[in-house]
């Protein structure tokens, strides 16, 4: 498919790091995916007002969790550990958060979305497990890399 080994790493990426940022780019669209669930309900319960609000504030969100994502991605590619230790953190953060708040808050309620902020936090449940996994072996396998580039300069 290419050339060399060197125009698919400009391309794409570190191969060690390529899991976790397509991971990252599917955490991005899950979020988009919820946010317009959530709006699309609130509009057919006849709170379009409510659903206005709730569209403007979480595409908001979005838009600074989607600038966040990708400048992590973007360090990710170049092999950046913090950016490893970033998302690792984001996952722990996001693992105790659902843990603590697992009960649908009150805005949820409201729209009569209750089931569903079960169903929302038990994919977050998902994806930050998986996104702690897939930071912790990208971490192992950037420090196995770095080994390996420092075992062939010492030879």
């Amino acid at each position: 498919m290419f050339e060399n080994p060197q125009t698919a790493t400009d391309k794409f990426g570190m191969p060690e790091t390529l899991a976790l940022t397509q991971f990252l780019k599917l955490v991005l669209l899950v979020q988009v995916i919820v946010m317009l669930v959530v709006v699309a309900a609130a509009s057919e319960n006849g709170k379009s007002g409510d659903a206005a609000a709730m569209f403007v504030i979480n595409g908001a969100l979005t838009l600074l969790k989607a600038a966040f994502i990708f400048g992590v991605i973007r360090a990710l590619r170049k092999g950046s550990k913090i950016a490893c230790y970033v998302v690792l953190a984001g996952a722990v953060v996001g693992l105790v958060y659902v843990l603590a708040t697992f009960e649908p808050d009150r805005s949820m309620r409201y729209l009569g979305l209750k089931e569903f902020q079960y169903v929302v936090n038990v994919v977050n449940l998902v994806i930050s497990t998986a996104g702690a996994f897939l930071a912790v072996r990208t971490l192992r396998s950037l420090k196995a890399l770095e080994a390996q580039q420092a075992a062939i300069e010492k030879a």
